[in-house]
């Protein structure tokens, strides 16, 4: 690395190595999992993490899972914010990607309201700086169509128009998959303005996530949706090759049967996230070996434009895991169980790159 790039971030380099220093550790999630009720967890988090301040003035008697996420999220994406104003490269990449993902998100969380004609609370929105996306005035519509033609004259309104056939006929998967495929059509646009650096990890780091959200989508169809080949073809991101050759991504696709899908990723190098009989496993193996690429990149690229971004992935990754061991508690899950679900978080050590 050169003299020029820790100048320009070698202090959010330190702040991210003591951000990663306060991260949950393995004795972490044992300790939540065993606790018998989500007061508990959060108690626990309270006392003995990181999380501490943050649940200060919380009554944690009376808190909800979703008021917890919520927080996670929130501190996550102040953290973040002031990540991108520290920076004196002013996180011109990771800017747009965190605006771009909470308009996405926040549409999200609109429409599935607005679908299922729940009262909607203002405070659960993630707040965004710079947006042309009027969300104060989608936030008070009554309707699919009136809500679209709101977005008139911004980009979703292209992504979403085509999509209203009628408001009873309103696909939710649709819209959703629709917009998570504009916010990476933006993301691998913006990586055009990274340095040559920042764009080798970047293509590391999005081309091998995205595939291995593909093969985890794939697996899904074919085992809970009974999904066609043509459909498939509908919903999986493409143009980020990583690991797998277009041919072999497309075989997956085409397998007749489970059975063979799984016959060959296990010929793969994602053969380690299926290498169990136990397929609730599979989403958190997925997510241990993004963090383990994630967190070998961040070592390789501590001081450049990428850091940010994938210090944000990894956090967000630790956030999920809190929210899965809430629920599993909230649900009774058996704490071995729970456990050794969550404990797939550390599958791979961070010193492996998923390989």
């Amino acid at each position: 690395m050169s003299q020029t790039q820790v100048l320009q971030y070698g202090d959010v380099a330190t702040k991210i190595r003591a951000g990663m220093g306060k991260m949950l550790r393995q004795k972490d999630l044992e300790e939540m999992c065993a606790k018998p009720s989500v007061a508990d967890v959060a108690a626990y988090l309270k006392e003995s993490t990181a999380f501490g301040p943050l649940l200060e003035s919380v009554n944690i008697s009376k808190i909800h899972r979703g008021d917890l996420e919520y927080l996670f999220q929130e501190k996550l994406y102040e953290d973040m914010d002031r990540m991108v104003l520290f920076s004196k490269s002013k996180g011109s990449f990771f800017g747009e990607y965190l605006t771009r993902q909470r308009e996405c998100e926040n549409l999200k969380i609109l429409l599935r309201n607005l679908h299922g004609h729940h009262r909607f609370q203002k405070d659960s929105l993630h707040p965004i700086k710079k947006t042309e996306v009027p969300f104060d005035l989608l936030a008070s519509v009554e309707s699919i169509p009136e809500f679209v033609e709101l977005l008139r004259g911004t980009v979703y309104y292209q992504i979403l128009h085509p999509l209203l056939v009628s408001e009873e006929t309103l696909n939710m998967f649709t819209i959703e998959m629709a917009l998570e495929h504009y916010f990476f059509r933006v993301i691998r646009k913006e990586r055009g303005n990274l340095s040559a650096p920042d764009r080798a990890c970047f293509d590391e780091v999005y081309c091998v996530s995205i595939e291995v959200m593909n093969v985890l989508w794939i697996y899904r169809c074919k085992r809970f949706f009974d999904m066609s080949p043509e459909m498939i073809f509908r919903y999986v991101v493409s143009g980020f090759e990583g690991r797998l050759t277009s041919e072999k991504l497309v075989q997956l696709i085409k397998a007749p049967s489970v059975e063979e899908f799984m016959s060959l990723i296990k010929k793969t190098v994602y053969a380690k996230i299926f290498d169990t009989d136990q397929e609730e496993l599979y989403s958190m193996r997925g997510d241990a070996y993004m963090r383990a690429l994630f967190s070998k990149q961040l070592r390789k690229n501590p001081y450049s434009e990428m850091a940010l971004t994938l210090y944000y992935r990894i956090r967000m990754l630790e956030v999920r895991t809190i929210i899965m061991i809430i629920e599993g508690v909230r649900y009774g899950v058996e704490p071995r169980r729970l456990t050794k679900i969550v404990g797939q978080e550390f599958y791979w050590k961070e010193d492996n790159d998923g390989n």
